[in-house]
């Protein structure tokens, strides 16, 4: 088992998901459409991190999902002066045709996925969250690759999303095909994804479940006075740091 822990306030897909569902939500639905196709032709997008910026070419073979984290296709996993422009360390190979290309440079693992509806992607998603948190936990930069970057490693991708990041398929599949347009999980994919989604959120809400009652309850002295137990104005309160835990599962 591994674990990675990622600040909810260091997430670049926040922003993002905030103006998309506004978008989403709108009636002038031909504005936004107008502006999601603006940001997508544009030559350079900045994606801030912790204040950071990730700028992000318009690169038809890779696209930087999170920091330490690439999606892309088999013309990029290939060539190695690009790898090493992005600093990749690891490659996660989604493909059962596509050779391993550089063994003894970098860290290779292989989910062998054949792009069809009845691939068994579940049964390969628990290792390459795990691979992804390790070596993004580590330092290191991962590309996660099929042949054109389209569908198998994107679903791998959603699905690091949907665990590490505790996002919705669809607002996953938002915000890569906002970063490579062309991405498509098959059918089979987004079957197995949706799945995959309602399976962690209910692993989460289970936890929470059993975290609350487990809880001791406070004794008579320290209990809050009476008048204090009105409902709070949470929007005031200052929150701490919330945490997102990724656990892998072997």
């Amino acid at each position: 088992m591994c674990f990675v822990t990622a600040k909810l306030e260091r997430l670049p897909i926040m922003s993002f998901l905030k103006n998309f569902r506004r978008r989403r939500s709108s009636t002038s639905s031909q504005d936004s459409d107008k502006s999601l196709t603006e940001s997508q032709s544009s030559p350079k997008r900045t994606v801030c991190v912790n204040k950071m910026e990730v700028r992000q070419s318009n690169n038809k073979h890779v696209a930087i999902v999170l920091p330490g984290l690439l999606l892309g296709s088999r013309e990029f996993a290939r060539d190695l002066s690009l790898l090493r422009r992005y600093h990749v360390t690891h490659v996660l190979n989604t493909t059962t045709e596509l050779e391993d290309v550089f063994p003894t440079l970098l860290s290779y693992r292989r989910v062998p996925l054949a792009d069809l509806p009845t691939a068994p992607l579940r049964d390969h998603l628990a290792a390459a969250v795990c691979f992804i948190d390790a070596a993004r936990s580590g330092g290191g930069h991962v590309l996660v690759h099929c042949y054109y970057g389209h569908s198998r490693s994107a679903a791998v991708v959603i699905a690091y999303l949907i665990e590490s990041e505790r996002l919705r398929y669809d607002d996953a599949l938002a915000y890569l095909q906002l970063l490579r347009p062309d991405v498509r999980p098959n059918a089979g994919f987004e079957k197995q994804l949706r799945e995959y989604e309602r399976e962690r959120a209910s692993r989460r809400q289970a936890r929470h479940e059993t975290r609350g009652r487990t809880r001791r309850p406070k004794s008579a002295e320290h209990r809050t006075p009476e008048t204090s137990q009105e409902p709070a104005n949470f929007d005031r309160i200052a929150k701490p740091s919330s945490t997102v835990q990724t656990t892998c599962d072997t």
